[in-house]
């Protein structure tokens, strides 16, 4: 894992603001990221993939005993 000395600064930003709302639109404004609708929910938040399977009702009630 790299450690902060090995990271190029322009890869580094010290979030200012203690508000999430105004910490993420710092982030976005500082590393010049533009989202669209589309980016929203485009990834599982646990693994990061973009591979998504349309499960039916019984198989994922099945999967949640």
């Amino acid at each position: 894992m790299a450690q902060l000395a090995d990271l190029p600064p322009e890869n580094c930003y010290k979030v200012l603001n203690d508000r999430l709302d105004h910490q993420l639109r710092e982030v976005l404004n500082h590393f010049n990221i533009k989202l669209t609708e589309e980016d929203i929910f485009s990834r599982c938040q646990i693994c990061n993939r973009d591979e998504f399977l349309l499960l039916s009702n019984n198989a994922l009630s099945d999967l949640a005993k």
